[in-house]
Formats: structure tokens, sequence, C-alpha cells
């Protein structure tokens, strides 16, 4: 993790500067592997921060990658570390046709009053699924997951530990367990990985959760921008595909959903708004706010360590 984004979410849940619950925030950051000091070129990478809602009784926050060059940079990320035996062993174990990474970001809390039992998916297959891996958590602070029965008869309580992952699918009812951190001022913090086997069946409920701001919902194209990521980072029949040798997404055309866009309304500042206030300008303005890239400047069919120069 860039040690930048490492002070945003201590910064984040320090007593100073917390998020109102239904809040959130944007950051800009520059990749530490650019090596241009030509501020024209450097590529700038924006993330949302955002806090649930009150019945969620933490506080929990969600950062998320929030436009396609930080999906790209993340997938970058990803490769680099090994993901595609994780792709592979999931996509074997559950007879999947292909898989994808959907989204990518960190859950930070430092107290929970009670676990909000939730699921991430429903009804879609068994073809889409949020992994869970523990980055940090504080000395002696036992268990971070809840699961639970779809009965609500039988509960367990899970470590994520710190080299193995959480593997949450279809209907799976879990939450954050109940914890309190403040008095040694830690944070814990898990990255969430949604992944996907996308099909005609599925893609509405795929393409319908608004856990995390990228991507986005509605009119503007979100649903088409899903459709285009299928089977590109693992396929049962072609062993060829892969994170390392990503080309990429399927073409794409982006355009802007409102005549009147306006790139300094953008919410990609450090301004706090509320979560449907920052999403309104951004999802209808996918070009301007540079939300998803022109296929142009993207170059589908073309490797991403290519693209991306590293």
């Amino acid at each position: 993790m860039p040690f930048e984004f490492h002070t945003t979410i201590s910064k984040i849940h320090s007593l100073q500067d917390p998020l109102e619950p239904g809040g959130a925030r944007w950051f800009n950051f520059h990749s530490p592997y650019q090596t241009t000091d030509d501020p024209a070129q450097l590529r700038n990478f924006t993330w949302n921060v955002e806090r649930p809602a009150k019945k969620w009784q933490s506080d929990m926050h969600w950062f998320n990658t929030a436009d396609e060059l930080s999906h790209e940079d993340s997938l970058r990320a990803l490769s680099r570390g090994g993901f595609d035996t994780v792709l592979q062993g999931i996509g074997k174990r559950f007879g999947l046709d292909t898989l994808h990474v959907d989204s990518f970001g960190f859950v930070a809390v430092t107290n929970c009053q009670r676990g909000f039992l939730h699921t991430d998916w429903e009804d879609v297959g068994g073809g889409a699924f949020n992994f869970l891996v523990g980055v940090y958590s504080p000395e002696g602070a036992g268990p971070e997951l809840i699961v639970e029965s779809e009965d609500e008869v039988r509960r367990g309580e899970v470590h994520y530990g710190t080299n193995a992952g959480i593997l949450v699918g279809d209907g799976t009812r879990h939450g954050t367990r109940e914890c309190d951190h403040r008095s040694s001022r830690e944070v814990r913090i898990t990255a969430s990985i949604y992944l996907a086997d996308l099909n005609d069946d599925n893609l509405d409920v795929v393409a319908g959760d608004t856990t995390s701001i990228f991507p986005p919902t509605g009119e503007g194209g979100g649903e088409r921008w899903i459709w285009s990521q299928r089977g590109r980072h693992w396929n049962k029949n072609d062993r060829s595909v892969s994170l390392v040798n990503d080309v990429g997404r399927k073409p794409f055309e982006v355009s802007d959903v409102w005549d009147h866009c306006d790139k300094s309304k953008c919410h990609s500042g450090d301004e706090q708004v509320s979560v449907d206030e920052g999403d309104d300008m951004r999802n209808k303005c996918l070009k301007t706010c540079g939300i998803f890239l022109a296929d142009e400047v993207y170059q589908p069919g073309k490797r991403r360590n290519e693209v991306l120069g590293y």
C-alpha cells in the first residue's frame, strides 16, 4: 500500500478528522512508479472513501478505486502480487467458466458496537464473490468476521490470518465482529476484492451492486462497462488469460449523460459530501470527470503493462 494512502486511512480514522455516517470524500494520488517530473504527464489516481449509514453501528470506512485508471492500477498490483494463483484456485474449485476482478478496495474500522449482518450477493447463480484479505489487525484483537447461517441459528467467528483470504459468496450472511481499538489508536484494515463469473443471468445483479462508487450504476453505461470486463482474468478453456497477460477490457464507448458537465464539480478533491451528492455529477459526466477512459487512451487488446508503462 502506498505510504500516502496508508496515511490517509489513519487520518480519516483519527479523532480530528472523522467522516459523518453517509459521508464521502475523494482523494487524488500519483503512482510511485511514475518517473516523470512533468505534471502534465503524471497520471492522477482517484480513490473514494465513504462511511456507511448509522445502521452499521460502527466507524467503518470503505476505501475504493473511484475511476477506471485507478481500477487498472489496482489490477497491476494484484498481478504483481501473484493473484492469478487465487483466481485459478477459485475458478477450478467452484467449477466456474470465467473470472474477472470487478472492484477493489479496503475496509477500515476502529470501533464496531454490533456487526451488521448482510449479504453481498443474492441470486447470482454462485457467480460472484467478495474475497476478503486481512492487511492489518491490532495485536490480540480477536476474530474479525462474523458468519451466520441463513436461518440465523448457527454463527461463527473468523480470523482473517496473514496468508489466506475469506471468500464470501452468493447469499453468505456476514458482518464485522464487534471491536474497539480507539484506546490504542489503531486501525483494522482489510482488502476487499470483488470477483465475478459474469453471464446474461447475473449481469443485472452484479451491475446493480452499490457497495462502492466505482463502477457506477445507472444509465451512464455502468452495466455495459462491467459486461466489457467478462472473462478478462481467468478462463477455464484458455490458460493464457490472466492478470499477468491482461490485454484489458473489450472496447467501450464512454460519453456524458448531461450536456452541462463541469469538471470542477466532479468531487475529486478533499471536501466531504453526502454519498448521493458525490455520485450525482460523476455518474452523469463519465467522460468529463474521467470515470471511464476513452478507447483511444485505454487501447483495448494491448497488454496492460505496455499501456501503463510499468
